[in-house]
């Protein structure tokens, strides 16, 4: 159990003595659990041994002295010392200087106040404590390198605030763009904290406008449990778009280790990354087994990509509209060559679009029909893009 000066700052100390001195017209004191005057509305009392509060500290029970054992015990002045209790341990007292029929009154009311906030203190520490655990535990998935790290560990850390790392669940990056904020960080923790409420969600803030979510999974009855996870996430970037604060959210695979969290962190981020440079998505939430193409364009040799680049499409790099470009392709290949759905998207006409593509083909060479071809070219795009 911890002593009143390890849950009790010196700020709130000196608050509530000279609060209780202003408000009753008697001084008051307070110790620590080893009799020490942790504050006072005499200041020249700071440091030094109140005698008396040590009897009180032993029995537990509040002792009135009068002038004559005042006067033989140290630090102290005549009145009533009164226990501090946490559960059944003494962890301080209050001291209050007067005659007994004046202070009495007042005696109980300020030791229940004192206890009542020592209390409240107590939780916010033991709050903070089971925080930085939980920031220790996403540190140790997000760093697990299974030729360093033992999962063993890991999961012990887990296991210590009640968290079964054997269970399925899948790791969540959410980003919250720093120039949109609307609501402040510890706000959106609340709200995710709300969507996700079983223990055995973890949910921690990963810096500035970054979270990320550790959840439990469970299938419905008509949707997997990968599928019930993105509608969740689903209904919450709609629940945050509404109060005008845009998210974005990477989603990983599903695991049941250690090791495969971190994997499903990585694929999470790798979403994310990829979310962030898409102009056009018709969600600001993507799953990891969304970005196939992405995977496959990072993982091309830089000598092949400059390759094709030159013998195939450096008009295109080179081109003054490349952005446009980039646009028309992206929108063509995400909405699988669909013409309405690409016209509508990009907000042309669709006459406007055939001119676009008798265009591409008149200055690049490059039928837009030609799946091999736009295909080739956005992996390169893409590469280009998430470098």
């Amino acid at each position: 159990m911890m002593g009143i000066s390890e849950v009790l700052n010196m700020e709130f100390c000196d608050k509530l003595v000279r609060s209780a001195s202003l408000t009753i017209g008697h001084n008051v004191l307070l110790t620590d659990d080893c009799g020490v005057i942790l504050a006072s509305a005499d200041n020249t009392r700071l440091g030094s041994l109140h005698e008396a509060s040590l009897s009180v500290l032993k029995s537990g029970k509040m002792k009135y002295h009068g002038h004559s054992e005042a006067q033989r015990l140290s630090g102290t002045f005549p009145g009533v010392t009164i226990p501090i209790l946490m559960g059944t341990q003494v962890v301080g007292t209050i001291g209050i200087t007067g005659a007994p029929e004046e202070i009495s009154r007042y005696a109980l009311l300020i030791q229940q106040l004192a206890q009542l906030f020592l209390s409240f203190q107590q939780q916010r520490q033991s709050t903070s404590e089971q925080e930085r655990q939980r920031q220790r535990l996403l540190g140790e998935i997000i760093s697990y390198n299974r030729l360093t790290s033992d999962p063993e560990t890991v999961s012990s850390s887990a296991y210590a605030l009640g968290i079964n790392l054997n269970l399925p669940r899948a790791v969540v990056v959410l980003r919250f763009d720093p120039a949109k904020r609307t609501l402040t960080d510890e706000l959106i923790l609340e709200r995710l904290e709300r969507a996700f409420p079983s223990p055995q969600d973890l949910v921690c803030p990963h810096g500035e406008g970054f979270f990320i979510l550790i959840p439990a999974l469970s299938a419905q009855s008509d949707l997997s449990m990968e599928d019930a996870l993105e509608k969740r996430l689903l209904e919450l970037e709609t629940a945050f778009s509404t109060d005008h604060q845009p998210v974005k959210i990477g989603i990983g695979e599903p695991a049941k280790s250690v090791e495969e969290l971190h994997t499903s962190y990585e694929n999470a981020q790798f979403a994310l990354r990829v979310l962030e440079h898409r102009s056009l998505h018709p969600s600001h939430c993507l799953a990891h087994r969304e970005v196939l193409l992405e995977r496959l364009a990072v993982s091309l040799p830089e000598s092949v990509c400059q390759a094709a680049r030159r013998s195939r499409f450096q008009p295109i790099w080179d081109a003054k509209n490349r952005a446009e470009i980039d646009q028309l392709i992206e929108a063509w290949v995400l909405l699988r060559f669909n013409f309405t759905l690409t016209a509508q998207t990009l907000h042309i006409h669709k006459s406007t679009l055939a001119y676009r593509f008798q265009r591409f083909r008149t200055l690049y060479g490059l039928d837009l029909y030609d799946p091999d071809s736009v295909l080739a070219l956005y992996l390169l795009l893409l590469r280009e893009r998430l470098s």
